[in-house]
């Protein structure tokens, strides 16, 4: 491909992105905090007694239709009816996908056009497709031909730390990821037997990495073969010939599912890690790209694909390859964003497509991570551990951090559970996160947080796991005329709870509640008052929930029986 497909013009780059970012160099002092705030309401509220709901762990995306050859047609896409915007921001100027109805067609439009001076960047024979120079189509015989035009969009290069916007008080992951998402046993020979690729920019040698197998499609040969003056993807090896120069993106994100060692350690290490390089030096790429890499991904036997790249282009040709993946029973796991939108990046908005967020050290959502409808869980994605180029170790955020340690988690249940599909792997995933935030599937955390270790031992019987889930604030609605304060528990086991009993104080007094049936994964919302004047005058309030430990003698996790959420308004927000 020509330079200009990878290099994106400095005024996009802030909104063209999709990506993780590195932080800063990892320091061995590096300590994750223990506390979290929720959002918060200034409305006051008085309700005169709690109220309760029970609402099953519900879910947003469900993956059990995508499986090979009982795949459901209803949930591709058809992107033959996505219309595209040659005006696009994203589009790549003077580049020009052109999509055909049989490889017969594609070779006899070259054929025809092979002399009239027609400029192919790209070809994608799985596809049928081909990116070509738009001017050159000029020349070109389009007659009873079938074949659909489409534009090329940039992908993202990584922003700079300062851009991506955490708030204040985020709280870094560090090395505690392990801890976070729920493994606490030896987790070394998880992954083993599967294959995850990394769609990106190219895995690099690592202390931290056991290996990997690199394949280069044939869009990163056209960019290796584009000589031109100035070509950042390209730098001289010591005989002078042009090589590939790796950005560390791809490492960083291979090391969060198999990193090995106490620094980085991932979540699959035993996983066989398959890197695919699209990207250029600076991490800049393309949608062909992208979906040439989906392809090779696929038929290289990838059961499980990371991209933690993403553009706000609506590529024919990136769907027609995410359903390449789904008919072939393969799961493509991609980072939502991390522009702090209400919509999420391509592909991660694809129904077929698990898109996950990022929250913090404490499970709090962080503000770069886009919000959406499409959104399917979250996991920790701010300062995390990660490897990096030159065997270092650095802190790393953003949504491309949180992806991988979804992949790992499904190669983690799927190494423990060799009778599953790639798909029912991925269901139980999704199945087993713990509710946080809003009760339910929300736009800022998906289905819930990233718990490994629930979905490892889903089918283990007799867990018995009460837990805290959240403290929220709820405005008034048509099922109240003031806000609320909404206590979530959550079934975290594996057995039926009943009648746990549960003590939440607030500043509006102690209040002494008690569940009803809960089945494994559901949870029970408690509606309770709270004095909002110390929030109006420039205060704060406490809200402290605890599950009565004495009722549970045999919990397999006492330390989610208690939450302590400390509320305070804004400064903007104050009267």
């Amino acid at each position: 491909m020509n330079k200009s497909s990878y290099l994106l013009p400095t005024a996009l780059v802030l909104v063209a992105v999709a990506t993780g970012v590195v932080t800063q160099q990892l320091s061995s002092n590096d300590h994750s905090g223990d506390t979290t705030l929720t959002q918060m309401s200034s409305d006051e509220t008085h309700p005169t007694s709690p109220a309760k709901s029970n609402k099953p762990h519900s879910q947003k995306k469900s993956l059990h239709h995508l499986s090979g050859e009982t795949a459901d047609s209803s949930s591709s896409i058809d992107a033959s009816k996505l219309t595209q915007d040659s005006d696009s921001p994203f589009a790549i100027p003077g580049e020009k996908v052109l999509s055909f109805a049989s490889l017969e067609d594609l070779e006899s439009f070259l054929e025809k056009n092979g002399s009239r001076g027609l400029q192919v960047l790209g070809r994608s024979n799985q596809l049928n497709s081909l990116l070509v120079q738009a001017r050159s189509l000029a020349s070109a015989d389009l007659d009873e031909l079938d074949f659909e035009t489409s534009s090329n969009f940039f992908l993202n290069p990584p922003l700079d730390f300062e851009t991506v916007a955490a708030q204040a008080n985020a709280v870094a992951v560090g090395g505690g990821l392990l801890n976070q998402v729920g493994i606490g046993t030896d987790n070394s020979t998880w992954g083993e037997g599967v294959t995850v690729a990394v769609i990106d920019s190219g895995i690099t040698a690592h202390s931290a990495l056991s290996g990997f197998e690199t394949i280069i499609t044939s869009s990163f040969e056209d960019m290796l073969t584009q000589k031109t003056e100035g070509n950042t993807a390209l730098q001289a090896n010591s005989e002078g010939e042009l090589a590939p120069e790796f950005h560390g993106h791809g490492t960083a994100v291979a090391s969060i599912i198999a990193g090995l060692g106490d620094i980085a350690p991932g979540i699959a290490p035993a996983s066989t890690l398959l890197s695919i390089p699209i990207t250029n030096a600076t991490g800049s790429s393309t949608s062909f790209a992208l979906a040439d890499g989906i392809i090779a991904a696929v038929d290289a036997g990838a059961q499980i694909l990371n991209v933690s790249l993403g553009s706000y282009g609506n590529s024919p040709l990136v769907a027609r390859a995410v359903n390449y993946a789904s008919e072939n029973g393969a799961i493509i796991v991609a980072s939502s964003g991390n522009e702090g939108l209400d919509f999420s990046a391509y592909p991660s908005a694809y129904p077929n497509v698990i898109s996950v967020g990022a929250v913090d050290g404490t499970g709090a959502h962080v503000n770069f991570s886009n919000a959406s409808d499409d959104l399917s869980m979250t996991a920790p994605g701010f300062q995390v551990n990660t490897a990096w180029l030159d065997d270092q170790f650095i802190l790393s955020s953003g949504t491309s951090f949180s992806a991988p340690a979804v992949a790992g988690a499904i190669s983690a249940v799927m190494s423990n559970h060799p009778q599953l599909s790639t798909v029912q792997a991925a269901q139980i995933v999704l199945d087993h996160t713990n509710d946080a935030g809003a009760p339910g599937p929300d736009n800022l955390l998906g289905n819930g947080h990233l718990d490994v270790g629930r979905a490892v031992n889903y089918n283990t019987p007799n867990i018995v796991d009460p837990a805290i889930a959240s403290h929220y604030i709820a405005p008034a609605d048509n099922t109240s005329s003031r806000d609320q304060v909404l206590v979530t528990i959550q079934n975290q086991g594996t057995t039926e709870l009943n009648s746990v009993p549960i003590t939440v104080t607030t500043n509006s007094g102690e209040h002494k509640l008690e569940s009803g049936f809960i089945p494994p994964g559901d949870t029970e919302t408690f509606h309770l008052p709270l004095n909002f004047v110390p929030l109006l005058n420039g205060g704060s309030v406490q809200i402290r929930s605890r599950i009565d430990a004495d009722a549970f003698q045999n919990d397999n996790e006492p330390s989610n029986n208690g939450l302590s959420t400390t509320l305070s308004l804004p400064a903007e927000e104050q009267p």
